[in-house]
């Protein structure tokens, strides 16, 4: 994507994301109200909860060197936003309830239009790109340096604004792709245990015994990776619960914890999560087991799995979920045909 920026026009800063907390869309805001003294304009693009309030927060700050745009609509209007601006800020923070990034896709956008960036210290950004390198970071929640920033990129010179995008492109290089992807995955996955969570419930008015042990035959049939087998029941009938005493005695990888009740979903997962030393997990749930939201899939339902939320991602039962260091993939795994 050619340079877009002229002598005599003001350089324009886009932002592309949802209107919440965790983009850091509200610094920004201050940080362009410090900023009216330069010849600079902010273009947000996007929608979400915040919308209201973020504009009104505008308007009480006097940044008039902001325009609000709405959401894009397509990759066409993505390249055309990109394509109309000096750089992109991404001025991610840790949110008051916890939410924050992982590594915001549209850095990786616009590097690859060859636009300049401004993001922040936040969650896996830090490990990937060095301030003043590939990109400026700012402090997270910090307007003022966020402004900082701003200003430092805006006053750079052409040779050293050329050697900032080389960086970012030797990034992308070394970094991103499908290859790349998949050789990281094969590097993490290969030869490391997996523990494999089931949490079962089985009475006269809710029968899943058969269904169950079915699942636990085919994991012990056809899981080429090595695992260990935790088996939660909650609060099953007395005939299930010996049949699974009897199997956990004849199958050495498979652990048995049998719970008074049956609870949560979640609080049955986090026992055997906190007795384990694996590096990655998968879970399951049996129909019935209670549960607080969508956290997992029953044995008998299947859904692809969402490209956002948990950590914890369920699948359908024809693949398996590992997660670890809040990250999720599709493993190298045999199991349940």
């Amino acid at each position: 994507m050619p340079d877009r920026h002229s002598p005599g026009t003001p350089r324009r800063g886009v932002f592309i994301g949802r209107f919440v907390d965790k983009k850091g869309i509200a610094v920004l805001i201050e940080a362009a109200a410090l900023l009216r003294d330069t010849d600079v304009h902010f273009d947000l693009y996007g929608y979400g909860p915040l919308w209201h309030p973020l504009m009104d927060r505008a308007v009480e700050l006097g940044a008039t060197n902001i325009t609000f745009h709405g959401s894009l609509d397509g990759r066409d209007a993505v390249r055309d936003a990109l394509s109309e601006a000096d750089f992109v800020i991404s001025p991610s923070i840790v949110a008051d309830h916890g939410d924050t990034e992982g590594f915001p896709t549209i850095i990786l956008e616009a590097m690859a239009a060859r636009r300049a960036v401004i993001t922040t210290a936040v969650s896996a950004i830090p490990d990937f790109l060095n301030d003043g390198q590939q990109a400026f970071i700012a402090r997270p929640g910090d307007a003022s340096d966020l402004a900082a920033k701003v200003r430092a990129l805006v006053s750079l010179g052409k040779d050293a604004h050329d050697t900032m995008r080389r960086n970012a492109c030797a990034f992308l290089d070394r970094n991103i792709g499908v290859d790349r992807t998949m050789q990281a995955y094969c590097d993490q996955w290969f030869e490391a245990q997996v523990e494999i969570i089931l949490v079962t419930y089985s009475q006269p008015e809710n029968d899943t015994q058969e269904e169950t042990l079915e699942i636990i035959r085919r994991i012990r049939a056809h899981t080429t990776t090595p695992y260990r087998l935790t088996v939660i029941d909650n609060g099953s009938d007395k005939p299930f619960r010996d049949r699974l005493r009897a199997l956990a005695r004849n199958v050495p990888q498979m652990q048995l914890h049998l719970l008074a009740k049956n609870r949560f979903v979640g609080p049955a997962t986090n026992l055997a999560l906190g007795g384990s030393d694996a590096e990655y997990a998968i879970y399951m749930r049996a129909r019935g087991v209670r549960r607080p939201s969508r956290m997992g899939t029953p044995l008998d339902q299947s859904h692809a799995p969402s490209p956002q939320g948990s950590p914890w991602r369920s699948f359908e039962p024809s693949a398996a979920a590992y997660a670890g260091q809040g990250t999720s993939a599709v493993a190298p795994f045999r199991g349940f045909p």
